[in-house]
C-alpha cells in the first residue's frame, strides 16, 4: 500500500493507491476535476478512497484523462463497467478544463454498457424439437430454474461546485467562514462565501458572482498602509460593485487562485483574516473526496457552470478581422448558429 499526502505543484503525478480489497463494493464512484490548470480524478466507494491521480497536463488533456482512468482501473483490478456513479466538477473555471471534464463524463456515460444490480442470470440454451423431450428428465440437474431478468439500473452523475471544493481544503470548525476567489478574466475573479457546518463541510452563504480585481494603484496604496484595529470595520466596496457578497462580512479565511495578483491587498484590508498561500489554490484529493460524498445524484447530463464568455467569443472581433471578415458579420453568423434547432 502506498499513500502520498500533500499538494503537488509539478507535472509529476501525485498517486494514492489503496488495497484492492476496498474496491469490492457495489458502489464505485469516479470523481473528475479539470476546472483549473490541474487534472485530478479519484475512485472511491462507501468504505473510502481507493485511488487518485493529480497532475498538470501540458497537452492532449482529454485523451490523457481517459487513458489514465482506464489504467487506474487495471491497477485496482476492476473494470470501468463497474463504475456506478460519476461526479464531475462543473465549474466555474477554465473553459477548456470544464469542457474536458464534461466530455469525459459524457463519453463514459454513453460508452459503458448498462448496469445490472446483480450478475446476469444463467440462460438455458435453446434445444431442437427432437432433443426437447429427452432433455426434460435431466433439465433440473443441468440448469437452475429460470428467473425473471433483473431490471437494469442507470449510472448516476453529479455536478460539483469548484469553489466549494477549494473551500473544502480548509480544516475549519463549525461556523467559520471562507471567501473563495478563483481566476476568471484579466479583470475579474469568481467569488463566493461559504460557512462550515458541524461536519466541516462548506455550505454556500452567498450567490456565485464575478467581482473586479483591484487595480495596481489600489494594491500599492493598501499594501503600503499599516493595518490598524479600525480596519476591522472596513467594507468590500473597493472590490465589489454588487450586493452578491456581503459588504461588511469579514471571513475567517480567504483562499483561491484569484489572490495571485492581489494577495497583499487582501491582507491589508482584512488584517484579521487568514489569507492563505497558493498551496491551497487547487482542491486537494481529500477535499474532492469529501465533496463527492455530499453529491446530489441525477440521471440527467450535468450543466457546466460558466459566469463568463469563452475566450473565443471575447476575441471574436479580432478573429474575424484576421480572417478578412467584418466583425458584425461574424456576430450575426454566431447568433444564427446559436439559434439553430437541435437534432433529435
Amino acid at each position: 500500500m502506498t499513500l502520498c499526502v500533500g499538494l503537488n505543484k509539478s507535472t509529476k503525478p501525485l498517486l494514492f493507491y489503496y488495497t484492492k480489497e476496498k474496491s469490492m463494493d457495489k458502489k464505485l464512484v469516479l470523481t473528475i476535476n479539470a476546472a483549473e490548470k490541474r487534472m485530478q480524478f479519484l475512485f472511491s466507494n462507501e468504505q473510502g478512497l481507493l485511488y487518485a491521480e493529480d497532475f498538470a497536463p501540458k497537452k492532449g488533456g482529454t485523451e490523457l484523462l481517459l487513458s489514465s482512468v482506464y489504467t487506474a482501473c487495471q491497477k485496482l483490478g476492476i473494470s470501468c463497467h463497474e463504475i456506478t456513479h460519476i461526479a464531475c466538477v462543473a465549474g466555474p473555471g477554465n473553459f477548456m478544463g470544464i469542457r474536458i471534464s464534461a466530455v469525459t463524463l459524457a463519453a463514459l456515460m454513453r460508452s459503458l454498457p448498462p448496469l445490472h444490480s446483480k450478475p446476469p442470470y444463467f440462460q438455458k440454451p435453446s434445444l431442437s424439437p427432437q432433443d426437447s423431450q429427452s432433455s426434460q428428465s435431466t433439465e433440473s440437474s443441468q440448469y437452475p430454474p429460470l428467473l425473471p431478468t433483473e431490471p437494469q439500473t442507470q449510472r448516476l452523475q453529479s455536478p460539483l461546485d469548484y469553489l466549494q471544493c477549494v473551500a473544502a481544503n480548509i480544516p475549519a470548525r463549525e461556523g467559520e467562514t471562507v471567501r473563495v476567489l478563483t481566476s476568471a478574466t484579466k479583470t475579474h475573479v469568481h467569488a463566493r462565501d461559504y460557512i462550515f457546518d458541524k461536519n466541516s463541510i462548506p455550505q454556500a452563504s452567498s450567490p456565485l458572482c464575478l467581482i473586479p480585481i483591484p487595480n495596481s494603484e489600489q494594491i500599492l496604496q493598501e499594501s503600503n498602509q499599516v493595518p490598524h484595529e479600525s480596519d476591522a470595520t472596513r467594507t468590500d466596496t473597493k472590490i465589489n460593485n454588487s450586493n452578491t457578497i456581503k459588504e461588511k462580512s469579514h471571513p475567517t479565511y480567504i483562499i483561491g487562485s484569484g489572490l495571485s495578483t492581489c494577495r497583499e491587498y487582501f491582507k491589508a484590508i482584512y488584517p484579521h483574516t487568514h489569507v492563505l498561500c497558493e498551496n491551497f489554490d487547487n482542491p486537494s484529493i481529500d477535499a474532492l473526496y469529501r465533496m463527492s460524498t455530499q453529491a446530489l445524484w441525477q440521471t440527467e447530463d450535468i450543466t457546466p457552470i460558466y459566469l463568463k464568455e469563452c475566450d473565443a467569443l471575447q476575441n471574436l472581433d479580432h478573429i474575424a478581422t484576421q480572417q478578412g471578415r467584418k466583425p458584425e458579420e461574424a456576430h450575426r453568423e454566431l447568433e444564427r448558429l446559436m439559434h439553430l434547432p437541435t437534432s433529435s
